[in-house]
């Protein structure tokens, strides 16, 4: 029997995890902007993701388990391609960008961030210890687990770039893709775990999807950074 009190959390935790995202996004890509920091703008591109991620999560979580299926299939398919795509750019700013050192203001922010998501994932494993059966709070404690892992991320890549590593700060970002991707594979693990029976989507093709996208996105990129590489070459042209 499920407890008033722990109902009561888990509404309040799903509603303020979707709120926060929302916030976090705003102050997260516009201090990320003027700060120069890629490790901060990766967490805010994590934090967009996520807006429409703990949506999904949220008006999902009162369905049967075909839904919650489908509900990970969505929230899991986001943070992969999210995930994707932090990791090309930034491995695509490392070799033909030259990394700069990121304002004080981001580490602010991102140190804001840690406190923020520490709070909601402690509550969420709350939570789930109490309601170990609801696939909303497993999805939703995934996604605040990879929030806070991607918060620390980006705090200490500011944190080195600042203290004279800026290589850190897009080095960083690109770990906070990678958080992202493991974020999806847990997610997508917790929807084919609720599945009662096969579907047509299964693992396999799943797989094949993904990692063709994979490799057109990291394709896209190692063109765009041999352009940019190519732009930087100088040639002389002798006087007459």
């Amino acid at each position: 029997m499920i407890s008033p009190k722990c109902q009561e959390c888990r509404e309040r935790v799903l509603s303020q995890s979707m709120i926060f995202q929302f916030l976090g996004t705003f102050f997260k890509v516009i201090v990320g902007l003027i700060a120069q920091s890629q490790a901060l703008l990766a967490d805010g591109m994590h934090s967009l993701l996520d807006c429409f991620a703990f949506t999904v999560t949220y008006y999902g979580s009162r369905r049967d388990n075909t839904k919650a299926f489908l509900q990970s299939i969505i929230v899991g398919s986001l943070m992969f391609v999210c995930g994707m795509w932090i990791c090309a750019y930034n491995t695509s700013l490392m070799i033909a960008g030259t990394p700069v050192r990121p304002g004080i203001i981001s580490l602010v922010v991102s140190l804001f961030s840690i406190m923020i998501n520490y709070y909601l994932l402690d509550t969420t494993r709350c939570v789930q210890e109490h309601m170990p059966e609801d696939e909303g709070v497993a999805l939703c404690h995934i996604q605040n687990k990879t929030n806070f892992f991607s918060a620390c991320a980006a705090f200490f890549g500011i944190l080195l770039a600042i203290v004279g590593f800026p290589i850190m700060d897009p080095l960083l970002a690109f770990v906070i893709g990678g958080i992202q991707l493991f974020g999806a594979a847990e997610i997508f693990g917790t929807g084919f775990g609720s599945l009662k029976e096969p579907l047509w989507l299964t693992k396999k093709r799943l797989a094949a999807l993904l990692g063709v996208f994979s490799l057109i996105l990291f394709s896209v990129y190692t063109i765009k950074t041999q352009n940019i590489l190519e732009s930087r070459k100088v040639i002389l042209i002798p006087s007459a």
